[in-house]
């Protein structure tokens, strides 16, 4: 099985956001929710931009 990779450019801080996020969701992307309270607005930006790279993706194939 094969796949394709894209580079994302995330900083450090998104990056360990995405992690709790992945995790909270037990590691399932369609599962994957913005975290709560302050960060709520950081983390749906992030999702979007992880979203829209992984369906961009998945509509080239």
């Amino acid at each position: 099985m094969s796949s394709n990779a894209n580079q994302v450019d995330f900083r450090s801080s998104d990056t360990q956001m995405l992690r709790e996020i992945l995790k909270k969701a037990g590691y399932v992307t369609s599962r994957m929710e913005p975290l709560a309270g302050p960060r709520c607005e950081a983390s749906q930006s992030l999702l979007l931009r992880f979203k829209t790279g992984i369906l961009s993706e998945l509509r080239e194939r």
